[in-house]
């Protein structure tokens, strides 16, 4: 039975007791477990059936049910980011959609409709039917920010609004979990690597292969330390020759890349 509150009694109402009693008339009577659901039960005087504080322990309704509070959803920490996750994966699954992907809420779109929603499961199914209506009527077939962007959602939810998104960008909150954004740095560290591969590669096309050389080069440097505590004069001669290729190494580290016949002019150069 939803919108149980509005049969909200007065202490001075002489039904509140007519209705208590025919609520427990229908428990008692069909074999089915009744569910009440409203705003603001316990405090409305539903379970009391109305009666005055001091009077409330003779209410029977109230000992025959058991009051559930269902919070509004939070990303304050970390088992309530794990909830909110949960909840868009279940959530995910049942849209109907085309072109639907797998982690379009728990992944692309977590933060926002925490930001929309304010963490209130009316807010949030509001905004993603909506969504979901606007997503089929013009092709698109799946949800994005700029779609939602144009989606109304309820007065209460679109007043926190500004603030929760204000939060979220400066990095003050966040709806992922721990595991989640760590996956994400891996991923974009991955991806950073491979695109500063490709961009060296771009203009020295045979960087890939000199980095690849890096371990070899690295021990010469070690060789070099182990005459730098001598005098010179007391220097094995090879010693010039580990300085060059030091200096190489360097330049190799910064990607400071030569050419091969500029690396083979300065060598012949030494030797001669």
């Amino acid at each position: 039975m939803d919108d149980i509150h509005f049969l909200a009694p007065s202490h001075a109402d002489t039904n509140a007791v007519k209705m208590a009693n025919h609520l427990k008339f229908l428990a008692s009577t069909f074999p089915v477990t009744l569910i009440y659901v409203g705003v603001g039960v316990s405090g409305r005087g539903l379970l009391t059936e109305g009666r005055a504080p001091q009077q409330a322990l003779q209410a029977q309704f109230g000992r025959r049910t058991t009051a559930l509070t269902m919070r509004p959803f939070s990303i304050q920490d970390e088992p309530g980011r794990q909830e909110w996750r949960r909840l868009l994966l279940s959530i995910e699954r049942q849209l109907v959609l085309a072109a639907r992907y797998p982690g379009m809420l728990a992944d692309g779109l977590a933060d926002y409709l925490f930001a929309r929603s304010t963490g209130h499961f009316a807010s949030l199914m509001a905004l993603i039917s909506r969504g979901c209506l606007r997503a089929i009527r013009i092709g698109a077939e799946r949800l994005d920010t700029a779609l939602m962007d144009q989606v109304k959602n309820d007065a209460a939810a679109e007043a926190d609004r500004q603030e929760l998104l204000a939060a979220i960008r400066a990095a003050l909150l966040t709806s992922r979990p721990a595991r989640i954004r760590a996956a994400a740095l891996r991923r974009d560290h991955q991806r950073n690597s491979q695109a500063q591969l490709a961009r060296e590669q771009l203009y020295e096309p045979d960087a890939g292969e000199r980095l690849a050389a890096w371990p070899d080069l690295r021990h010469l440097a070690a060789e070099r330390s182990r005459y730098s505590h001598q005098k010179p004069r007391e220097a094995p001669p090879i010693c010039a020759a580990f300085a060059c290729l030091s200096a190489v190494l360097e330049a190799v580290h910064r990607r400071r890349f030569w050419r091969a016949d500029r690396w083979t002019g300065s060598l012949g150069r030494f030797a001669g």
